[in-house]
């Protein structure tokens, strides 16, 4: 009888983890928006192979479809820069963002996905999923105002990104 009893205990439990991890990962969902912002992405230092900026530039020029706190979605036209492809395991790299009129963000980030769009998409290229690593005190308070500004979050929140 015991035995039966942790069995249920321990199922229902699982069940309860389960669905606060799926309501999390719809909130997260909700919590991110579409937005058209301009970008460029380069290796962060120390990342580009030796003789990479001789064979075709050293960033990519794209834009977001979504931000969040912690990722963007955007779209490239490649997935190498110089001879270094972005989907190197470990690759990092340098985003810089263009925040009308705020300026410049600059940020980390780390591939996580990646997928070809097809033609009859909207836009050519790669849609590629990033998660943000990290950026400096004064350019996550500035990104942290304009998500607030699109409706994602209070401007006073503490969490970092």
């Amino acid at each position: 009888m015991a035995k039966l009893i942790n069995h249920l205990a321990a199922r229902l439990r699982a069940l309860f983890v389960n669905r606060r991890e799926a309501a999390r990962h719809e909130a997260e969902l909700e919590a991110q928006v579409e937005a058209r912002l301009l970008l460029s992405v380069s290796l962060a230092e120390g990342e580009e192979k030796a003789g990479g900026a001789a064979f075709g530039g050293s960033k990519l020029i794209g834009s977001t479809c979504n931000v969040s706190e912690t990722g963007l979605a955007i779209v490239l036209p490649a997935l190498r820069i110089g001879q270094t492809s972005i989907t190197e395991e470990g690759c990092v790299l340098r985003i810089v963002l263009d925040i009308y009129p705020a300026g410049l963000i600059e940020m980390e980030a780390t591939l996580v996905h990646y997928r070809r769009l097809e033609e009859e998409e909207a836009r050519a290229g790669y849609l590629v999923g990033v998660r943000i690593k990290g950026m400096n005190e004064t350019d996550r308070i500035r990104y942290l105002a304009h998500l607030a500004t699109l409706g994602l979050r209070g401007p006073t929140t503490d969490r970092n990104v």
